[in-house]
């Protein structure tokens, strides 16, 4: 397809050469190679942007708080019903790249000790052109935290997410990932992936954030390739501060790098 393109690049441009302006070359030029970019872009659908809370005062049983679901907004909201309040932004641009980040506040009236928190993405990497089956995770660069004294993920998981033979979702539920690939570059398959946040104790009052970025840019997260195209995105989480607006893609990766060697920060205040 590029080498198409390229050719019906050359071809007007020559033509143009003799019967066009300059500016209208350039012009036609500009519009032939963006179309060139746009053929080459990688294409990301999110299927599925959730998170689960977890704590003991929980019983054993995950909240869900679905916000994308086949790629539009979702209603799937336990959180409101057990007492959490949630709010969700997100910036993705048109190929499926960007931000989301969770607020949750508790208002449940009760303190809330153990609490753990997991952001779950499913997503397709080019699946318009070579299906979703053909895909595989990496853990890559990630460094996990230790507890709730940082802001790093403290559990992850890639596997396939529970249509055949994944355990994601049950993990999810009962809030403990297993810290392993289930769709490894030698087995690929549709591939979901999971970051779980140990937070401490959650006081009634109190809330924390949680942002995370798809980004084509290694941001030192789980990674997610399609075998055919070698098309790729990484995916990646902190906590942060709970008044904080939606990161602006990109950011991320920067803050990555700075926490990795530094990790010193409380995530938020009275955490035990």
């Amino acid at each position: 397809m590029t080498g198409n393109l390229f050719s019906v690049r050359e071809f007007c441009l020559s033509k143009l050469s003799k019967l066009c302006p300059s500016s209208l070359r350039l012009l036609v030029a500009f519009v032939v190679l963006t179309a060139v970019n746009s053929a080459n872009a990688i294409v990301i659908d999110i299927f599925e942007f959730s998170s689960y809370i977890n704590a003991d005062e929980l019983h054993g049983d995950s909240l869900l708080d679905r916000q994308l679901n086949n790629g539009a907004l979702s209603a799937a909201n336990e959180f409101e019903g057990a007492g959490f309040g949630v709010i969700f932004d997100s910036i993705f641009d048109a190929n499926g790249f960007g931000t989301a980040t969770w607020t949750i506040s508790n208002n449940s009236g009760m303190d809330l000790n153990n609490v753990q928190y997991f952001g779950f993405l499913d997503a397709e990497i080019d699946s318009y052109l070579n299906t979703y089956f053909n895909e595989y995770g990496d853990v890559g660069d990630l460094v996990l935290g230790a507890g709730s004294e940082d802001v790093l993920a403290d559990s992850w998981e890639i596997d396939e997410p529970g249509f055949v033979f994944g355990d994601i979702f049950d993990n999810l539920s009962v809030g403990g990932l297993d810290n392993s690939n289930g769709v490894s570059v030698d087995a690929p398959d549709d591939v979901s992936l999971a970051l779980g946040f140990d937070l401490g104790s959650l006081l009634d009052g109190e809330s924390f954030g949680v942002s995370f970025e798809i980004s084509e840019i290694n941001n030192g997260g789980l990674g997610h390739f399609d075998m055919d195209s070698a098309d790729g995105f990484y995916f990646n989480g902190f906590v942060v501060e709970p008044a904080i607006s939606v990161m602006e893609p990109g950011s991320l990766a920067l803050l990555f790098m700075g926490i990795v060697g530094i990790c010193g920060s409380r995530r938020f205040g009275n955490r035990s």
